[in-house]
Formats: C-alpha cells, structure tokens, sequence
C-alpha cells in the first residue's frame, strides 16, 4: 500500500461567487422618511390653500366672507364709563403674563362690559368704543376693539389667526413635529407666513366695512351726558314697566 500525503483542498475564490442582492436598508429608511413627511404636511398644505381666501368683512360688516363666511360679527358701541386693566402673572417669578381689560360702556339704553385678553386697549371714560365679536355656532371671539373718538383700533390677533386657520393651536404642535420633520418644518413656515399675512391685510382692509359700521353706530349715539348718567332701574321698578332685567341684556352682541 502506498502512502500519500494530505490532499489540497482548493476552495474557490470569493471572486467567483455570484453576487448576491442585499437590501438597501438605507434606501428604505430614506423612503420612509419622506412618506412620514408627505403625510404630516398634507393637513397644513390644506390650511395653506384655505387660508389663501382673504380675511375680509363683507359690505354690511355683519359677517366674514369666503370660507370664513360661517363667522357672523356683532357688535356694541357705547361711550365708556369705566376701563380697568390688570396682568396676571404666571410661570416662575412671574416671567409670563397676559393683560386683561375690563371694559364698560353703555349707549343709554343698556350697558355693556366685556373682558378682553392681550389687547393691550387704551380708552377713557367718556370715549366712544366698539366692541366686537365673532361668533360661529358656540364658537365666539372677541376680534376687536375700536376707539371711534380717536380712531384707533386693538385687534386680538391670536383670535384672527384661529378665525383664518381653523386647527391653529393643534398646528403649533406641527412646530416640535418640524425639528425632526424637515419638510414639515417648511411647510409650517409657509403657512405661517401666509396666515400672518391675511391677519395682517384684514387690519387694514378687510375691517374697512366694520369701521363702517361702528362710525355709523357711533353718530346715532344719545348726547354722551344721557349715556353716562344711565344707571340700571331697580327690578322693582322695571316690573312696574312690565320689563325685565333679561330684556335689558345687550342685543348687539351675540350672548
């Protein structure tokens, strides 16, 4: 019998192996990436379009127009018996705040007082003002606040922004979406942009039949003597002329 050395096994080189097709987890994550984007932004493109529709008054200055036309606008003007503002302070040391005018007017028949948040009003007793609020089903705001003595106007813009984009502070949330969604991120930017700009057009064009409207209301006043010496009737005495203190409630503004 004859002995042999070991045999060489020869193996064959990685070369010659065919190659084989690996998934690009790469690729897929990016793809995923972008849908996640695409489907975040489709409700703000939505409020982009929508809020592209100028944030007007119509000619009666009774109701918005366009998309917005479900907000019908009221109001009251009456000469101000008495304007008080306070802050209320709040987060540590008070670092935050909001501003908080109590307003009282009355037109001689009826007196009316209304609490507004950061509009930062200026008025005095005896001035001319009117207030206004939108309502849309149980949705209300209070929108503005004209001086009709000196012509100013205080707008509560944090309210024409929800007016003009319906979902407004659920869209905030969008913001913190933004700093890991970077298509989101522009998307709210342009929405932003868009909306801040009709807010912006409505101060100076949009309110021009509701200036209107108070300048009107404002000239068929009683001599601001007769307003400023109203004083609620005693029940009693009201009975006796077959009203009631809920027949004196203000009819210009919606509840």
């Amino acid at each position: 019998m004859t002995c042999t050395g070991p045999e060489t096994i020869a193996y064959p080189d990685a070369a010659s192996f065919p190659d084989v097709a690996r998934p690009d987890t790469g690729g897929t994550v990016v793809a995923a990436y972008l849908l996640v984007n695409l489907l975040l932004i489709i409700p703000v493109l939505a409020s982009i379009v929508r809020a592209l529709a100028p944030l007007a008054a119509d000619n009666t200055g009774t109701r918005f127009t366009g998309p917005n036309s479900g907000w019908e606008i009221y109001t009251f003007t009456g000469y101000v018996t008495s304007a008080q503002s306070h802050i209320d302070g709040y987060g540590e040391g008070a670092l935050f705040g909001r501003v908080t005018d109590v307003l009282r007017l009355t037109d001689g028949t009826v007196e009316y007082t209304v609490s507004v948040d950061d509009f930062d009003v200026w008025l005095h007793p005896g001035q001319v003002a009117t207030v206004c609020q939108a309502v849309n089903g149980h949705r209300a705001e209070y929108i503005a606040v004209i001086n009709d003595s000196t012509g100013e106007q205080f707008y509560n813009e944090r309210a024409l922004w929800r007016i003009t984009a319906p979902g407004f502070d659920r869209l905030l949330l969008a913001v913190f979406a933004g700093l890991f969604f970077w298509l989101l991120l522009v998307a709210v930017i342009a929405w932003a942009v868009v909306v801040r700009s009709q807010v912006r057009r409505f101060q100076y064009i949009g309110v021009g039949p509701i200036l209107s409207r108070a300048n009107s209301e404002a000239h068929a006043l009683r001599k601001p003597w007769a307003a400023l010496s109203w004083r609620p009737a005693a029940p009693r005495a009201l009975a006796r002329r077959g009203l009631t203190p809920r027949a004196l409630a203000p009819r210009a503004l919606a509840p």
